[in-house]
């Protein structure tokens, strides 16, 4: 988005300007299926991956790299969710 777009109040935004301000803002939380990994983003965009403390002495490297890959597959899903949650709030 354009500084002019962060700028500009919500009123005046295109719905897809709008959409994006609010994606971009929108707070992800995400967790891998054991919960070993989980991933969240928070509304300045700022991504945090955090391993449960025993997920080094519990896990191989591969179900480590499993747990990981999950978790992130699970964030960008919820991402996608929350895309879809807001263009339906803002067009119908």
């Amino acid at each position: 988005m354009s500084t002019d777009d962060t700028e500009r109040p919500l009123a005046l935004m295109t719905a897809a300007q709008r959409h994006r301000y609010e994606l971009d803002r929108a707070p992800i939380h995400a967790e891998s299926p054991r919960r070993f990994v989980t991933v969240d983003r928070d509304a300045r965009g700022e991504v945090t991956v955090r391993l449960r403390p025993d997920s080094l002495q519990r896990l191989t490297e591969k179900q480590l790299t499993e747990e990981i890959t999950a978790a992130f597959q699970a964030a960008l899903d919820e991402y996608d969710r929350t895309s879809r949650r807001l263009l339906t709030e803002l067009v119908g």
